[in-house]
């Protein structure tokens, strides 16, 4: 039999309980683009969070308006957050989006620069950019026919529309590929060509170019796109896809940071031909999100 101060207990902590706000779940915003990739991954291992992909400046947004609780996003090369800098936020790049130059096998040249690349794709009066001579190791004379993806397939286009030509237009002849494919193939016909792909060609009739970025106070030296450069930053045409999260909502946001970090959704993620972060670096930025 309970005792009636007990029972009165008893029911003063239910109801207590009944009144408390029920736990948030946590939620992650981030980029419309890199949304599909994840959100399988997501679901799957942190189930009830919230997924909120509807662009980086949203999630950022969102996240420093306490409606977030992490978020994946898209920064260039080398560029950090002021909250980041302050240690408020904690930050891993988990992933790189590189732009890969790629050519036709008959073009002799090993390398190039963003000068270059921008006059061979961005709206200009210098008439040099019309033929390959602009680039003599190429060994070629006719006209460069450069070649980039649609800019809704994806965000190589639009990442080196704002970096290399600095928002300008692309040149009238550009022509526009619907999905990597598309590009590689019109890039494998066509001794002439140039393509920018999001991953590197499958064709052994294409080779990918080094790129120097050449910019005031950049490195003249070219890099290729290998992982080791692309991680170091020195590859030059680089996007970093970014996991951000406050330092005082980290517990909560663990389950989703963590499963945004795992096995699956780094899979998902160099299936769009993304080159991870280091796994050793992904786990241990995983396992202090508890600390």
């Amino acid at each position: 039999m309970i005792r009636p101060s007990r029972a009165l207990g008893l029911f003063l902590t239910l109801a207590l309980a009944a009144l408390a706000p029920a736990a948030r779940a946590a939620t992650l915003a981030g980029s419309d683009l890199i949304g599909p990739a994840l959100t399988p991954a997501i679901g799957a291992e942190a189930p009830g969070t919230t997924l909120d992909f509807r662009g980086t400046f949203d999630a950022l947004r969102a996240l420093r308006a306490g409606k977030a609780d992490a978020a994946v996003i898209f920064l260039r090369n080398g560029e950090t957050l002021p909250e980041v800098t302050s240690g408020a936020w904690r930050m891993i790049r988990m992933a790189h989006q590189p732009v890969i130059v790629a050519v036709n096998r008959a073009n002799a040249a090993t390398e190039i620069d963003l000068a270059t690349l921008a006059g061979l794709y961005g709206e200009t009066t210098d008439t040099g950019f019309d033929t390959w001579r602009c680039l003599p190791a190429s060994t070629l004379t006719q006209g460069p026919l450069a070649i980039t993806l649609n800019p809704t397939g994806g965000i190589a286009t639009a990442y080196f529309r704002a970096e290399v030509l600095g928002g300008k237009p692309f040149r009238k002849t550009i022509r526009f590929a619907n999905d990597a494919d598309d590009a590689e193939s019109r890039a494998t016909t066509t001794v002439n060509a140039i393509a920018l792909l999001p991953r590197p060609p499958r064709s052994p009739a294409l080779k990918v170019l080094a790129v120097a970025d050449g910019r005031p106070g950049k490195s003249t030296k070219a890099y290729a796109p290998a992982d080791s450069d692309v991680h170091a930053g020195d590859y030059p045409l680089s996007l970093s896809l970014c996991l951000v999260l406050p330092v005082s909502r980290q517990r909560e946001a663990a389950p989703c940071a963590r499963a945004a970090l795992g096995t699956t959704a780094t899979n998902a993620l160099m299936a769009k031909g993304m080159i991870p972060a280091p796994e050793n670096l992904r786990k241990k930025f995983a396992q202090t999100l508890d600390s």
